[in-house]
C-alpha cells in the first residue's frame, strides 16, 4: 500500500456519511438562526440599547458568514465522500464479477 492508497468500509462510509449530514443539518439551522439574531432590534429607544444591540447584530453577521463557510465546507466533503464510495462499489463489483467469471 502506498501513501495514495487507503481502505474504506462500506459501513463506516454510510455512517460517515450519516454523521456529515448531521453536522450540516445543525449548521444549516444555527445559519438560520443568526438571520433571525442578525435582525434583532433594540427593545428601548435609549442610545446604549441601540449601539448594544448593533454591536450584537455585527457580530451575528460575523457567526452568520462563518457558518456559511463551515457550510459550504461540509457540502464538498459529503460530495468527496460520496464519490469515493461510489467509486469503491464500482470496484467491489468489478471484484466480485473477476471472482465470478
Amino acid at each position: 500500500m502506498t501513501h495514495t492508497d487507503f481502505a474504506l468500509d462500506p459501513d463506516e462510509v454510510r455512517v460517515l456519511l450519516e454523521r456529515l449530514q448531521v453536522a450540516n443539518d445543525r449548521l444549516t439551522d444555527a445559519w438560520a438562526d443568526t438571520g433571525l439574531l442578525t435582525g434583532s432590534r433594540s427593545p428601548a429607544c435609549d442610545p446604549a440599547s441601540e449601539a448594544y444591540t448593533a454591536r450584537l447584530a455585527t457580530l451575528f453577521a460575523a457567526d452568520r458568514d462563518h457558518l456559511r463557510q463551515r457550510i459550504a465546507f461540509l457540502h464538498d466533503l459529503v460530495a468527496k465522500v460520496g464519490a469515493s464510495a461510489g467509486r469503491l462499489s464500482a470496484q467491489d463489483a468489478a471484484a466480485a464479477g473477476d471472482l465470478a467469471g
